[in-house]
């Protein structure tokens, strides 16, 4: 998946999911991504306090990729930034 923020409508980060996490974003709100590494569900931003939330979901044309509008009320990237891509 991918975040979007749908002012700017910068990539502001590249993430994984699986079809719970959407289902759980689409009821919550909040953006939901799947661990690879802890194989579990958590909520994006829950540790920084930058919780994301879903403004719309879309699906491209293949229907195997999902982009996330979002309002974004702080930063995306788990290192400080607003954005994972091109920071300075």
């Amino acid at each position: 998946m991918a975040i979007q923020d749908i002012i700017t409508k910068d990539v502001l980060m590249v993430g994984y999911s699986d079809i719970e996490g959407i289902y759980i974003s689409l009821e919550s709100g909040y953006v939901i991504c799947y661990s690879r590494t802890k194989y579990c569900l958590w909520v994006k931003g829950e540790t920084t306090g930058y919780i994301v939330g879903v403004y719309r979901i879309c699906l491209d044309c293949d229907k195997d990729s999902v982009l996330i509008g979002s309002l974004i009320k702080g930063n995306t990237c788990h290192l400080g930034n607003y954005s994972c891509f091109c920071s300075e």
